[in-house]
């Protein structure tokens, strides 16, 4: 199994680190998820493979940290605000306390980047995503090798604490 491993270091790393923190990420993320991941989603569902995906993956990084970089320099107070609220008002970083900073946020995020806060439910409807990638090769084998027989001799110990079955 070792060998069969083949990772190249040099492409790997070549993407720059995404470093912020969840308390910078949270106020962003529903903003963000609306941007370029879904190739990368796409990929790594499909192709089972993280090998595969390094590409996108740089890809979602890079969108990742321009969309970081915009944001807060349109609006840094907003979200200074939002983040620290979210921060202390409970330790779950629960958003029910800190709507009106949220709503801030919303408004400067439409009024200078011109992106709107999806609305409730937005992320678990299902979305059909075109892509020029090529579709992968059947991922399962058709000839599966028959289960060995258990041999009439092999040792067949009682169950320690009685039967599970369900008719006994």
């Amino acid at each position: 199994m070792a060998e069969d491993l083949v990772v190249r270091v040099d492409q790997a790393q070549t993407a720059p680190k995404h470093k912020h923190s969840n308390r910078e990420q949270s106020p962003f993320n529903v903003f963000q998820d609306k941007r370029k991941d879904k190739e990368f989603m796409l990929c790594r569902s499909e192709e089972r493979d993280p090998r595969k995906c390094l590409a996108e993956g740089r890809e979602v990084t890079k969108c990742a940290l321009d969309f970081f970089r915009k944001a807060k320099k349109a609006c840094r107070k907003q979200f200074d605000e939002y983040a620290t609220c979210l921060e202390w008002s409970s330790s779950e970083m629960d958003y029910y306390y800190c709507r009106k900073t949220q709503a801030a946020l919303d408004s400067c995020m439409l009024d200078k980047l011109g992106i709107e806060r999806p609305h409730l439910g937005y992320f678990s409807m299902p979305r059909i995503h075109h892509t020029e990638r090529p579709r992968p090769e059947k991922g399962y084998r058709d000839d599966y090798p028959q289960t060995p027989k258990v041999e009439d001799d092999f040792p067949r110990t009682p169950a320690r604490f009685g039967t599970r079955s369900i008719i006994t």
